[in-house]
């Protein structure tokens, strides 16, 4: 649990432009860069979608954001994948029993051993399933979005969530796409959808996070002494859990056990550990409790990342301070200026995933969930492990080919 939470990691639902019927779903930390993979104009990219180049282009018709670390990820990505087997959807499975057929399979004497035949993989049925997992137990309370760029799934998704015999929870936000959008992104280069929403417009670094980090910086860093907004007593951040508000014009810092302890009472969440959501104490501005968490990982563990983050800024300041000076610059020369930042970012591997944060134990298949963990029991430990881990490459970057999650089981559906 040395990691920040990763600035993004997301599972997709991609289908074949040829044959709509065939459909993938998977993971990854950049989905522009994924789908190129997929779409073999770049290395990487799954088996399954490989191996028949003819079922190319394909699209990226939704994705699910807001998972804590990539293991998050993959659990999630395993139960989409297997939602016919997988253990957090085993209640609502025994209510669709009567609609299941089973067989029996080769077992030792004296035992009877049933399994579920594989259901069809129709773009509805994913939708269906997406749509049960972010109402099951497991999942229900995590932070995520869902996140569609086709209008015709759009228009399946709409039809499942009134057919569902549940409601998905309030705080799990389903972003449309936008208004006369015919089908999803297919590529990098071409896309039909606004800059806003697209696959490529999607920020997969720290950057939303930037400004949080430079207040909640200003605050704890600066020698005047800082308390609690709730229980008023001084707050030490170098030992300490602690959170600032994200609100421009409030200054309101608290302790991490004692907003936890106030958002599950706003929100009558008496037996839950972690909260979903609540109201700033000093401005009452709604929050979420991951967009907090976020910044104080950050903040705690990403020493590597927060100085990747502000030296780009620097960088940046000082080439196109430099180009000023020069009167012959041009147009060009200050693009070039900002392709080299780009590549520095990337090199700095500013937004690339942090490795698991949770916990799995010996005995537990890779689909048990380790909750979102209770950090109040994290303390000191949490707060004072702010020394990154250097990755260790053997090549360069450009020969690198980042794997995404391609799981044997991910199979093409059709």
């Amino acid at each position: 649990m040395d990691k920040p939470i990763p600035a993004f990691y997301c599972c997709y639902l991609l289908r074949s432009t040829v044959r709509h019927a065939c459909l993938y779903v998977g993971s990854t930390p950049n989905p522009a860069r994924r789908l190129n993979q997929h779409n073999g104009k770049t290395k990487g990219g799954a088996k399954s979608t490989s191996k028949n180049p003819a079922l190319r282009p394909w699209e990226m018709t939704c994705i699910v954001t807001g998972f804590p670390s990539k293991v998050a990820a993959l659990q999630f990505e395993w139960a989409w994948q297997n939602t016919h087997i997988t253990r957090h959807a085993k209640k609502e499975r025994e209510e669709r029993a009567n609609k299941s057929s089973t067989t029996t399979g080769t077992s030792p004497p004296d035992k009877t051993k049933t399994r579920q035949k594989r259901p069809s993989y129709s773009l509805e049925a994913r939708l269906s399933n997406l749509h049960l997992l972010l109402r099951v137990r497991s999942f229900e309370r995590w932070p995520l979005k869902v996140t569609i760029f086709a209008a015709d799934v759009f228009k399946i998704w709409e039809g499942v969530n009134k057919s569902a015999k549940g409601r998905i929870r309030q705080g799990i936000k389903i972003y449309p796409p936008p208004e006369g959008a015919r089908q999803a992104s297919t590529s990098i280069e071409q896309h039909s959808m606004p800059a806003p929403t697209g696959i490529t417009a999607i920020d997969v670094g720290y950057s939303d996070v930037k400004s949080h980090l430079e207040k909640s910086r200003s605050i704890f860093e600066k020698s005047t002494a800082v308390s609690c907004g709730i229980c008023e007593t001084h707050i030490t951040p170098a030992t300490s859990l602690v959170l600032a508000c994200p609100t421009e014009d409030c200054r309101s810092a608290s302790h991490l056990t004692c907003l936890s302890r106030v958002f599950l009472a706003e929100n009558g969440d008496a037996d839950a550990i972690v909260p979903t959501e609540g109201s700033c104490p000093n401005c009452h501005t709604k929050l979420e409790w991951s967009t907090l968490l976020r910044e104080l990982s950050l903040r705690t563990r990403g020493e590597k990342d927060v100085e990747a983050l502000f030296k780009m800024r620097r960088n940046k300041r000082t080439h196109l301070a430099n180009a000023a000076k020069d009167h012959s610059s041009t147009a060009a020369t200050i693009a070039e200026i900002d392709d080299e930042d780009d590549t520095e970012l990337e090199n700095n591997e500013v937004g690339e995933p942090s490795d698991d944060g949770w916990i799995f134990y010996e005995d537990e298949a890779p689909d048990d969930i380790i909750p979102y963990g209770d950090l109040r029991k994290e303390g000191q430990r949490f707060a004072s492990d702010t020394r990154g881990r250097h990755n260790e490459w053997s090549c360069s970057r450009l020969d690198i080919v980042i794997e995404d999650s391609d799981a044997d089981g991910a199979d093409v559906w059709d």
